[in-house]
């Protein structure tokens, strides 16, 4: 019955939308959105509604909306987490899609939420990779969050982000980032003195490590001038 929840990077310049479809195991599930700022504490939690399983209604919530409707800065909001409560069992898997986006083609992720009642190894470390994009009409955002829920007992995550292109190894920068909080990165300011992308598109992968477990990796790839946007979470 412990609830699951999930962190993400809030994105100030895109909206930010959770979609919860009634596809888990039988259940009635409640779902509330807690917005956290860089240093990890909390700022709101919102109640959301709920949702039963199976059914033919689903959830579809804009999360950039509970902060304006509460007056809070985008720019002061560094992670949202999502959060599922229920009367009885939780399913196992929680599963939704995380959806950012400015234009009409948006990311459709699909992400399933964290429960601490699942096994987590002794020592095990953080190490997360993936791939974005940027070129003359392109760019990429690059969330790295320290999920309070994956691992609740540590203050902050000594994080080490690496950039390869085809070439190998590009960039390597460290990061602080506290418990509940995230990072969030441009391709384009990132990597404007390390590569040249007037010449085409450009592929990067990016790795995540951390001492500790408990990081994620999320990115969103966008053509500037479609505002078309494609993403994925982290492997």
């Amino acid at each position: 019955t412990r609830p699951s929840q999930r962190f993400y990077p809030f994105f100030s310049n895109l909206n930010n939308i959770i979609r919860m479809y009634p596809i888990m195991s039988p259940s009635h599930l409640f779902l509330s959105i807690s917005l956290f700022g860089a240093d990890g504490k909390e700022i709101i939690e919102k109640q959301i509604g709920d949702l039963t399983s199976p059914d033919n209604r689903f959830l579809s919530v804009n999360v950039n909306s509970i902060a304006s409707n509460a007056k809070i800065k985008f720019d002061d909001i560094s992670t949202f987490a999502v959060t599922v409560r229920s009367d009885k069992k939780i399913p196992t898997r929680v599963s939704h899609q995380l959806v950012y986006g400015i234009g009409t083609l948006n990311t459709s992720i699909n992400i399933s939420l964290h429960n601490p009642n699942v096994f987590v190894q002794h020592g095990k470390k953080s190490f997360k990779w993936g791939q974005a994009i940027i070129g003359p009409s392109d760019d990429s955002l690059v969330g790295i969050v320290a999920d309070g829920c994956e691992n609740p007992s540590i203050k902050i995550h000594d994080t080490k982000v690496t950039f390869f292109d085809e070439t190998g190894k590009i960039l390597e920068k460290n990061f602080h980032i506290a418990n509940g909080g995230g990072i969030k990165l441009q391709l384009s300011e990132e990597l404007k003195n390390r590569i040249t992308v007037l010449d085409g598109q450009k592929y990067i992968w990016l790795t995540a490590e951390s001492e500790s477990h408990g990081i994620n990796f999320f990115s969103v790839s966008f053509n500037k001038n479609t505002t078309y946007c494609s993403g994925d979470h982290g492997f």
